[in-house]
């Protein structure tokens, strides 16, 4: 977000109506307006139905000489019959102690801090929270048309509306997450590695928290150094799209080599796309970049891709539950634990099982958090460690979650990989994919097979390279126990 201006950007009455709809956005409530002269030190006015209680909003376009007008309006304040809750606002900024002397200035009026409000908390409004704030500046023109950096921010938005919705959930995802996520030493080594470098590799299995962590490292970047915008990408496209936008930026791209297919960067044109990117960030210092991928994808391609192979040796950390201290292990289970709606009994029974839940085989994240979802306030404590435990040694309604989220495509795929004596070769699924395609209308709107097989390496299958030629086997992940029983 750009810093505005407000005194050298508007008008005395603009001023006092961008200052008007902040405050309501604010407080939720809708204020009357008045006249710029003669309003007797009332440029707003709110009244409650119920008790009558009533709130007085001024706005104050100055650059200095903030206490004097403070006692001024003080002055007015006494003439009018109630004054419950007294807000200033200021297009001037100020420092604690002047705030504190406006206050004293004002008192008994005004109750709260919040309620001087200057520039800056004008401005930490606007961008803290652009979701409520932003379409207030959108009708004030003068602002942002003046501020080119906004100009080209609100540009970069309308252009690319995907990546902002998929970088406003990712967002979203990482402030819930931040309550109850172990700043383990993984996350420590890769941080300093990320401030180091600009730019940071995080490989592991599925399910261990790359996201997680991906996420964490970009916040981390916005709200203690400052970063301004937060991108969640999808592909190199967006990468380079991604320098249209000013200030400095954290990009998040997940799963980076799947999304590209393996053959998107096992060619040298393509990875040198993405390191001539890279080198650019390194250079302008602008941005920071954190990808993740599978382990076993990035090692098939590395296997062909010398040149990116160097890059990445120098630019990766490798997540492993394994490398886990058991300290870690039990913050991250215990905060799981209190981020879900459990019963307090449910919650101790559960809590004394920590020791034994952190040594299991099974032990993953992402198998914790689907297991706490299943549990219903009428499940008694002991029934859930119970079934805790059968869940690590056989985490069925993992899978089954995994099976239900597929697309159509993917689920046929899947079991036909199923029936099939492993590992299978892509060749003889995508002969048998297209078998079974419908011969229908919605022919046409099925997925290209190669789609399919990226959406399956995500979750369920790994695939393989066994010739210069591409072409592959896959092999499912899902225990051989569940398959049968996933097949409905």
């Amino acid at each position: 977000m750009g810093t505005y201006d407000f005194y050298g950007q508007l008008e005395p009455m603009e001023f006092q109506r961008f200052a008007r709809d902040i405050i309501q956005a604010r407080e939720g409530i809708h204020l009357e307006s008045f006249a710029e002269t003669g309003d007797g030190g009332i440029d707003g006015r709110w009244r409650g139905e119920k008790d009558g209680t009533v709130i007085i909003f001024q706005a104050k376009r100055i650059r200095n000489r903030l206490r004097a007008a403070a006692r001024s309006e003080k002055e007015k304040l006494s003439r009018l019959a109630r004054v419950d809750r007294y807000i200033i606002v200021f297009s001037a900024n100020a420092s604690p102690r002047t705030k504190d002397r406006i206050r004293e200035e004002l008192s008994p009026y005004v109750i709260r801090n919040e309620d001087i409000v200057f520039a800056a908390d004008l401005n930490n409004y606007i961008s803290s929270r652009p979701e409520i704030y932003r379409r207030i500046v959108e009708n004030y023109p003068k602002l942002w048309v003046q501020n080119a950096s906004e100009l080209k921010r609100e540009l970069f938005e309308a252009v690319n509306s995907p990546l902002m919705s998929r970088s406003e959930i990712s967002w979203e995802d990482a402030v819930k997450k931040a309550s109850i996520f172990v700043e383990t030493d993984i996350y420590a080594r890769a941080l300093k590695r990320l401030q180091t470098s600009r730019v940071l590799i995080i490989s592991g299995s599925p399910g261990v928290g790359k996201t997680t962590l991906a996420e964490q490292l970009g916040l981390c970047f916005c709200k203690k150094y400052g970063f301004s915008h937060y991108l969640f990408v999808a592909s190199v496209d967006q990468l380079y799209a991604s320098r249209g936008l000013p200030g400095e930026k954290v990009l998040v791209f997940d799963d980076f080599w799947g999304s590209c297919q393996l053959e998107g960067f096992a060619n040298i044109a393509g990875t040198r796309e993405l390191l001539s990117f890279i080198e650019s960030i390194q250079r302008k210092k602008d941005a920071v970049l954190i990808m993740t991928t599978r382990e076993y994808i990035l090692e098939q391609g590395l296997e062909r891709n010398e040149e990116f192979r160097r890059f990445v040796e120098r630019n990766r950390i490798d997540f492993r539950m394994e490398e886990y201290q058991k300290a870690d292990k039990l913050r991250i289970y215990y905060g799981h634990l209190k981020s879900f709606s459990l019963t307090w009994n449910q919650l101790r029974e559960l809590e004394d099982e920590g020791d034994r839940v952190i040594v299991s085989p099974n032990y993953n994240p992402r198998v914790l958090s689907e297991f706490l979802q299943s549990i219903t306030p009428d499940m008694r404590p002991r029934q859930c460690s119970i079934k805790l435990f059968q869940y690590l040694k056989c985490p069925e309604a993992f899978w089954r979650k995994i099976y239900r989220d597929l697309s159509d495509e993917a689920r046929r795929v899947f079991l036909i990989l199923a029936l099939l004596p492993h590992p299978v070769e892509l060749e003889v699924l995508r002969e048998c994919y297209f078998a079974l395609m419908p011969e229908d209308e919605r022919r046409l709107e099925w997925k290209e097979f190669g789609a399919v097989i990226m959406e399956l390496e995500k979750t369920v299958i790994r695939t393989d390279d066994y010739s210069e030629a591409y072409q592959g086997a896959a092999d499912s992940l899902i225990p051989e126990s569940l398959c049968q029983r996933l097949h409905f």
